[in-house]
């Protein structure tokens, strides 16, 4: 009897849990060509928003290979709004723990770890919004990187 209690708690809580996750308005990927992300290789994204009243969240899916030299990922990260207001940000994607244990999850030689880059945000204007993402490294061409995803979500209101 035990054990079925148990069982009957862990698919309660797993339904839980899966119910209070935000839903996926839209996913776009932007894969790195070659072995080297360089400086030139900006990641692009664009979103069509029309509702001021909704509240988001970004999250970014960044896909690495397991010998990816370093603990985190410096980015800029360009984002356009309509009628071209521009915002630039410096964003350390932190890949790994300071002992080199990877966040997220690994297969084979693969990784890839969910950030999320803004949470419960709001438009001011409807439109086209773009993303840019640039590799803000001190190399020119860091290794490893595959690609990003960025996924937007509706945000639960708080």
């Amino acid at each position: 009897m035990p054990v079925r209690l148990l069982l009957l708690f862990l698919s309660v809580a797993s339904l839980l849990v899966l119910g209070c996750r935000d839903t996926v308005i839209e996913r776009q990927d932007a894969p790195v060509s070659g072995k080297d992300w360089r400086y030139a290789d900006t990641l692009k994204y664009t979103f069509e928003l029309l509702d001021t009243t909704a509240h988001y969240d970004l999250v970014a899916e960044v896909r690495h290979r397991d010998d990816y030299p370093f603990q985190n990922l410096y980015t800029r990260i360009h984002t356009i709004q309509p009628q071209a207001d521009t915002s630039i940000q410096v964003i350390s994607l932190e890949l790994a723990e300071h002992t080199g244990q990877w966040h997220g999850k690994c297969a084979g030689h693969d990784c890839k770890v969910e950030i999320t880059l803004r949470e419960n945000f709001r438009i001011q204007k409807p439109g086209e919004y773009q993303i840019w993402i640039e590799q803000f490294m001190r190399d020119p061409a860091v290794p490893g990187i595959r690609g990003i995803s960025l996924a937007l979500l509706s945000a639960e209101v708080e």
